[in-house]
């Protein structure tokens, strides 16, 4: 019976893998310049959910806006952090990489922060008021869905 002998597989620096196979980093951010100042105009945004807090049982319709803002300020973390972490996994000793991964994971930690009102002050509407809110307005249903989906 012959041994197989497996040999690791040694890394290759993207620059010698063909355009074709690699990621399509543009296709997030045109350029890490791009994705710098949507970072920062990310962080620049975060406060104006402060508006918001203490507020989500006041009306369905404050309610749905809020949720909007929520989801809109989620998406672009989340393009945000997509670039840097896909960035990073093609080329974990690229150090810009690096410190693209670690800036988006501190705002990540910041949006999260930003965040925090939301669940505990939907719970505090109650029950009964929140399914009398939800019968009345099938958009802000699917919003409070995807809320709760997005909190397990």
């Amino acid at each position: 019976m012959s041994e197989l002998r497996a040999e690791p597989l040694a890394a290759v620096p993207r620059v010698s893998v063909p355009v074709e196979s690699t990621w399509d980093a543009e296709s997030v951010f045109p350029s890490p310049d791009a994705w710098g100042a949507e970072l920062e105009a990310l962080l620049a945004d975060l406060p104006s959910l402060a508006r918001y807090a203490g507020r989500l049982g006041e009306s369905p319709t404050v309610l749905k806006e809020a949720l909007a803002a929520r989801e809109a300020i989620s998406a672009r973390a989340g393009r945000v952090g997509v670039y840097a972490y896909l960035g990073y996994a093609v080329e974990t000793t690229n150090p810009d990489a690096v410190a693209r991964l670690g800036r988006a994971l501190s705002v990540r930690g910041a949006v999260a922060a930003a965040l925090s009102f939301y669940s505990p002050e939907i719970v505090a509407v109650g029950e009964e008021r929140l399914r009398a809110w939800l019968a009345e307005d099938r958009r802000l249903a699917s919003r409070v869905l995807v809320t709760a989906v997005a909190d397990e």
